[in-house]
């Protein structure tokens, strides 16, 4: 599906036009383009907010909330490349 959101998007038509002349629900593409990021962009929904150890109890957890809901809670303070791979992976298609 995300070589068929690429195609769409560089026919520069309308998610109508593609869709009726592809034979493809336009609710199906619109799902799957607003899933979809380039490798090299990142989403617009996600920011990063830095955290400082060293004002948290122990009892206190890291939580990622991901546009989709979903809510990782870890007990340490995540690494960059562990977010960078995690919003990849469960934002991608």
């Amino acid at each position: 599906m995300k070589a068929l959101v690429a195609q769409w998007r560089s026919s520069r038509k309308t998610q109508a036009e593609f869709c009726r002349e592809t034979g493809i629900r336009t609710h199906t593409l619109s799902y799957w383009a607003n899933r979809s990021v380039d490798e090299d962009e990142e989403p617009e929904e996600l920011r990063f907010v830095e955290v400082n150890p060293a004002k948290r109890s122990a009892a206190q957890k890291y939580e990622i909330v991901m546009p989709s809901g979903i809510v990782i809670r870890v007990d340490q303070p995540p690494e960059p490349d562990f977010i960078k791979d995690l919003t990849q992976t469960l934002g991608g298609d």
